[in-house]
Parts: structure tokens; sequence; C-alpha cells
């Protein structure tokens, strides 16, 4: 993930960030993988297949549709590595 997101930290280090800022966390929830998989990545495959038909011979659109179907098949790899966390916090 370093390389595709350098920034990505942990939950305890967002957490620490947070505090470190005058803030006390109130709570965070993670979006399920299913909200990715079903709701987000889905739609997004469909439309990657419809754009590839539109320019099948587009070396630009290529290159963007392979990085997309990466992402996809990324997340669905290692989905229980990573995610969206949200964080709830307060100023102190």
């Amino acid at each position: 993930m370093g390389r595709e997101y350098p920034a990505i930290r942990s939950i305890a280090a967002n957490v620490a960030a947070g505090e470190a800022a005058g803030y006390r966390l109130i709570e965070h929830f993670a979006l399920p993988e299913t909200d990715w998989l079903d709701s987000y990545y889905a739609p997004v495959a469909r439309r990657v297949g419809e754009v590839r038909t539109r320019h099948p011979n587009d070396p630009v659109a290529d290159e963007v549709l392979r990085s997309i179907d990466e992402e996809i098949e990324t997340y669905r790899d290692c989905s229980s590595d990573y995610g969206y966390v949200f964080y709830v916090f307060q100023r102190d």
C-alpha cells in the first residue's frame, strides 16, 4: 500500500495524531467490505468494461483502465489488511 498510498497509517496512528492535535476520540468505524465491493467496485468494474468496449485501441484509456482493474483486484485480495475508517473526535 505504501506505493499506492504513502500516507496510509494504522488506526492507532490516526487516533494518536488526532489526540496530539488536541482532540479526544469519541468513536471510529470502518466501512464494511460489502460497501466497497457491492456499492463501489461493482459499478466501477461495469463502467470499466463499457469504456474498454468504446475505446478498444486507445493506449491511454487502456493504461487507466488497467490501473482501475489493479485497484479492484488489490482490494479483493487484501481487503482484510486495509480499508477506510471514519473518526469522530471532539476538541478537549
